[in-house]
């Protein structure tokens, strides 16, 4: 995309906002509390959600989604972290809530993690989406070790948890902004600093 994309505005606000927004307002179940991680530079001068600011490791810093996995754990205190990408345009209000009911289905002391996962179209095949997903932190020392070792394919990680999936409802889909094609028209580039 040529910058962040969790920075370019939607609706006058950087996309990471809506983000934001969309955690706090799921229901019945809302998140205790939300971390944003991300450049320090980037963070900072969006004043809207510096409140959420959590900044990797030194020595983890710059290795992706399973970096800013690791430390969303390190500051929570909370059984569970929610995790969803920052270009997460439509989540369902209710997507928090049923990750858990997933999770705490049968045996729950056995699961790991909840990957999102939807169901097949005439385009797409049935997919996982391995950065929207419920993570125990029992997982903790696995996303260090894993790290460490710099295995950073977020799917290849799952695949040595106890992780369950949650289908998405028939039409329901997530979207993922990847390509320009896939930006809203109302979707403007961050404005130059």
């Amino acid at each position: 995309m040529g910058q962040d994309k969790a920075w370019m505005l939607w609706q006058g606000r950087p996309l990471i906002a809506h983000i934001v927004a969309a955690a706090q307002s799921q229901f019945p179940i809302r998140p205790q509390k939300i971390w944003i991680n991300g450049r320090a530079s980037d963070i900072e001068a969006c004043h809207e959600i510096s409140e959420y600011v959590a900044l990797d490791m030194n020595a983890f810093a710059g290795l992706g989604p399973l970096a800013g996995i690791h430390t969303g754990l390190l500051h929570s205190d909370a059984e569970w972290l929610w995790i969803l990408p920052c270009d997460a345009l439509h989540i369902p209000s209710d997507l928090l809530q049923r990750l858990m009911a997933v999770a705490l289905t049968d045996h729950p002391s056995t699961c790991d993690a909840v990957i999102v996962e939807t169901l097949p179209t005439p385009l797409q095949p049935r997919r996982t989406h391995p950065v929207w997903c419920l993570l125990h932190r029992r997982a903790a020392p696995h996303v260090a070790s894993a790290l460490t070792q710099r295995e950073l394919r977020l799917a290849s990680f799952f695949e040595r948890l106890s992780t369950r999936k949650l289908t998405l409802r028939q039409g329901e889909s997530i979207e993922n902004i990847n390509r320009p094609e896939d930006w809203p028209t109302e979707l403007t580039q961050r404005p130059v600093d």
